[in-house]
C-alpha cells in the first residue's frame, strides 16, 4: 500500500515509525545536528541530502532531492537568497522539512528553519536539535551571544508555526529525540576524543541503555549499522545477539577521525555514507546489503 499525503509520497512504514529493534532496543528518531556532515532524510519516494559548512561540487544547491528510482536531481530550495544554505539535519513531514543549521563562527549559533515544498525558508526559532510531538516542536533552545558560541537555555517547545515558545526544562542538553510518543533528551560528554551519550526518559528522568538512533537502523529489514572510520557493518539479531558483515571499506589518510567514513545515514531501502579525503569529501548510496555502490556527489568542506 502506498500512501499519498498532501503531494508528497510517504511510505506506510513513514507513517508510523517503529518503536522498538529486533532486540527490543528503543528506536529514537532525533536529529543528529554538527557542520561538517551529510544530513538526510526519506519519503519513500526521494531522498533529500543536504551539507552545511561546505559545498557540492558542480551544483548550484546545497540541498537536493533525488529520485531513487530515476536518479533524477534538483535543488530544494529554489530561492537565490537560500540557494546555498546546507542544514546539519533534516526532517521530512508532510509537504516540508525541519532543517537545523548552524550559523557563524563566532558568534555562532544553530538555527531551526521550516522549509515547504515550493522551496521557502522560515526560521522558526534559535535552537538545535528539533523534534516533533502531535501538534508541537520540541527543541534545545539557544541564546545568541556577542562572541562565541551560544547559550544553552534548555528544553523549549513551540507550535509548528514557531509561535508560542515556552520553557519545558533548564538544563545543558545535547540531544532530543522521540520513540512513539514518548520524548527523551541527551546529555553527552567527551573521553579520549569519543562522544559518550545517555539518554533519558523526559517524564520519568530514568535512564534508557539500550537504545538505537533511528538513522542507524532499518526496520523494514531489521538491519542495524555501525561504523568507523575504515568500514561499515550491518547486522543482523539472532540467537541473542548481532551479527555484522562488513559491507563498506575504507583505507583513511592517518587515524584522526575526521578522515575516512564520516557519517552513515539509513534511508529506507538506501544507506548514504560521507567519506572525507584531504582534499574534500565524498558522498556514496548503497544498497543496504553494500551493493549497488553509487558516488552521489564530491564536494568540499569549510571553516
Amino acid at each position: 500500500m502506498i500512501m499519498i499525503i498532501s503531494g508528497l509520497y510517504l511510505s506506510p512504514e513513514r507513517v508510523k515509525a517503529a518503536t522498538k529493534a529486533a532486540d527490543g532496543a528503543i528506536i529514537i528518531e532525533v536529529l543528529e545536528s554538527g557542520p561538517h556532515a551529510v544530513a538526510a532524510d526519506t519519503d519513500g519516494k526521494s531522498i533529500y541530502y543536504s551539507i552545511n559548512f561546505g559545498e557540492f561540487k558542480k551544483s548550484k544547491y546545497n540541498t537536493v532531492k533525488r529520485d531513487i528510482k530515476t536518479g533524477k536531481e534538483v535543488g530544494v530550495i529554489k530561492n537565490k537568497e537560500y540557494q546555498y544554505y546546507g542544514y546539519d539535519s533534516i526532517k521530512l513531514y508532510k509537504d516540508y522539512f525541519i532543517g537545523v543549521r548552524t550559523c557563524g563562527s563566532s558568534p555562532s549559533w544553530s538555527s531551526i528553519d521550516k522549509v515547504n515544498k515550493n522551496g521557502k525558508v522560515e526560521e522558526l526559532a534559535v535552537g538545535n536539535s528539533a523534534v516533533m510531538l502531535e501538534n508541537s516542536i520540541y527543541y534545545i533552545a539557544e541564546k545568541k551571544k556577542e562572541y562565541g558560541p551560544s547559550d544553552i537555555l534548555g528544553i523549549y517547545k513551540m507550535d509548528l508555526n514557531g509561535k508560542n515558545k515556552k520553557p519545558v526544562k533548564k538544563g545543558d542538553y545535547s540531544k532530543l529525540g522521540i520513540s512513539g510518543k514518548t520524548l527523551y533528551y541527551a546529555k553527552s560528554r567527551y573521553v579520549n576524543d569519543k562522544e559518550i551519550t545517555k539518554w533519558f526518559n523526559l517524564k520519568t528522568g530514568k535512564r534508557e541503555k539500550n537504545v538505537i538512533l533511528s538513522y542507524m537502523y532499518d526496520s523494514a529489514s531489521k538491519t542495524k549499522f555501525i561504523f568507523s572510520n575504515k568500514a561499515v557493518r550491518a547486522g543482523k539479531y539472532k540467537d541473542g545477539k548481532w551479527e555484522y558483515k562488513t559491507i563498506l571499506k575504507c583505507t583513511p589518510v592517518d587515524n584522526f577521525d575526521f578522515y575516512g567514513i564520516f557519517k552513515v545515514r539509513v534511508c529506507g531501502s538506501k544507506i548514504l555514507v560521507q567519506v572525507n579525503e584531504v582534499s574534500g569529501f565524498k558522498l556514496y548510496m548503497l544498497d543496504l546489503n553494500g551493493k549497488n555502490k553509487k558516488l552521489l556527489k564530491k564536494g568540499g568542506l569549510a571553516g
